[in-house]
């Protein structure tokens, strides 16, 4: 049977302001090559199709194409794109078909994108998830959820990808919570983080030693034992004064209780300004060799009184115009009390009395006589940084008027009345000391 072309009709195009494509022209181009008549037909050639004056198809002289239903292989359709007398796209490209065998074909009669003649029937496609229809049939929008990956290739093709979750464990034990890892740094640990990776550092020398200085409670008058602790290792010095204007002052070892250590306790009568401290007895330590350094101790008053410990240069010179001072005119780093001027326990670095630097912290005097840790940590340089720790949290950084590596020092632990209001009772407690070198 002979096959003949199709003459296009109609159309009436307009652009998206409604201008109809006055004298415009259609461009049509086959999807793949097909046969007809034994003729074999190119899809690669584009033919022109002209509009008059209202946008329609000019019948005069005729203009005709073959229809997809007549050509060889099946399910063929033309590649459609609608434009103006300038040559601008107005409509399209849109795949359409062209049906019939001879005769006429409206191409007003297309529905964009809509195919006429295939060859299964096309069925509509139904969206669903877990067999139920989504709420919308004509969209599907994947979105990648928690630990999945989603990849489209360009090409219609969408690979989801699963990783494995993780599990946040501390020494083989599973976190309380499994949505967040917080690192926190430790005493002589350092923690920096960049674009997500995390270095943690030693701040400690791999190969250190530890001195022990324990309390042997020297006098000038006295050789004072009464400490249940061990008396070998380094020697600590015990020294009161007080300035009586009308009472007495006496010292006195408070035994250890269930909640208290033992301690010893100067309870200075009214009109008496006094102090305690324990100090190291040789300057033995040297900061250029220190990486840290603890006390462990307790007080027992915050009230007209001035706290220091830490390591000092004047540790063995303990005098009434020494430690009596809140810039005493040493070497120190360390922590200070001092009523009515710190509200809070202040970190303290200083060369003499006039190159200090206070750094207030955040922690309160207990006055309970519980014991706490009162630490730092030194990185050398010049000058060195000191970081300060109680009870092995941060607590202040000082990086200006530290001593020098050089200078020898001694542990300082000191408690002393600022007035002379009755019996205020000042007294402090070491339980221990030591330093990483």
């Amino acid at each position: 049977m002979s096959i003949s072309k199709v003459q296009l009709t109609g159309g009436n195009f307009q652009d998206s302001e409604g201008n109809v494509l006055n004298l415009g022209y259609l461009t049509m181009e086959l999807n793949q090559d097909e046969s007809v008549n034994d003729s074999q037909i190119c899809h690669g050639v584009k033919i022109t199709i002209k509009l008059n004056s209202s946008g329609s198809v000019v019948t005069s002289p005729t203009q005709s194409v073959w229809g997809n239903d007549q050509m060889f292989p099946i399910n063929s359709f033309y590649k459609v794109a609608g434009y103006n007398a300038n040559g601008q796209l107005c409509w399209g490209p849109n795949n359409q078909q062209v049906t019939g065998n001879g005769g006429t074909f409206d191409v007003g009669s297309w529905t964009p994108n809509q195919v006429i003649s295939w060859t299964p029937p096309l069925q509509p496609l139904a969206l669903q998830v877990n067999e139920v229809s989504n709420g919308s049939q004509a969209l599907l929008d994947l979105h990648e959820g928690s630990n999945i990956t989603l990849t489209d290739n360009g090409s219609g093709r969408v690979t989801i990808a699963g990783a494995a979750g993780i599990s946040l464990e501390t020494n083989e034990v599973p976190n309380s919570s499994q949505t967040l890892l917080d690192l926190h740094a430790g005493i002589n640990i350092g923690l920096g983080e960049v674009a997500g990776e995390v270095t943690i550092t030693n701040k400690m020398p791999a190969a250190s030693t530890i001195q022990f200085a324990v309390p042997n409670w020297v006098t000038t008058s006295a050789d004072w034992r009464e400490s249940p602790y061990p008396t070998s290792g380094g020697n600590w010095d015990l020294k009161t004064q007080s300035s009586n204007v009308g009472g007495t002052s006496a010292l006195s070892f408070v035994q250890a209780t269930a909640t208290i250590a033992p301690y010893w306790k100067y309870l200075s009568a009214s009109g008496t300004t006094s102090f305690v401290s324990l100090y190291g007895n040789t300057n033995s330590q040297y900061l250029g060799l220190t990486k840290i350094f603890k006390i462990r101790s307790a007080f027992f008053t915050s009230t007209l009184v001035r706290n220091w410990v830490g390591i000092t240069s004047g540790g063995q010179y303990i005098s009434v115009n020494g430690f009596e001072s809140n810039n005493p005119a040493y070497n120190i780093v360390g922590f200070r009390y001092s009523a009515g001027t710190d509200s809070f326990w202040t970190a303290y670095c200083s060369t003499n009395d006039s190159h200090f630097t206070a750094s207030a912290t955040t922690v309160a005097v207990d006055i309970t006589g519980v014991l706490h840790d009162f630490s730092f940590g030194i990185t050398q340089g010049t000058p060195g940084t000191v970081y300060f720790y109680i009870d092995g949290v941060l607590v202040a950084t000082i990086n200006s008027n530290v001593p020098s590596a050089t200078t020898a020092m001694s542990p300082i632990l000191y408690s002393e009345s600022l007035d002379n209001a009755a019996t205020p009772g000042i007294g402090c407690n070491l339980v221990y000391s030591e330093t990483f070198q």
